[in-house]
């Protein structure tokens, strides 16, 4: 993988009402496949350094709403 060209993204959503996006900066890996092929021989390896996480999306006050109508008490 190009380094350069590679992007390892999440977005996370907690029941509909708090949003968390991030971006991993440090991602490294191999890709392989049979051009004759492709679909049914592509494998590979990633890692991905967990320490380049940046947050470009929290929803903190929601979240703090939340804990404070609920108390800190989990609802179900």
């Amino acid at each position: 993988m190009d380094p350069r060209r590679t992007r390892v993204t999440f977005t996370v959503c907690l029941l509909g009402l708090s949003m968390a996006e991030g971006t991993f900066h440090e991602v490294s890996g191999v890709c392989r496949f049979d051009p004759d092929r492709p679909s049914s021989s592509a494998t590979g390896t990633a890692r991905i350094a967990v320490a380049s996480l940046v947050a470009t999306r929290v929803d903190l006050a929601i979240e703090a709403e939340l804990r404070e109508a609920v108390d800190g008490e989990l609802v179900a």
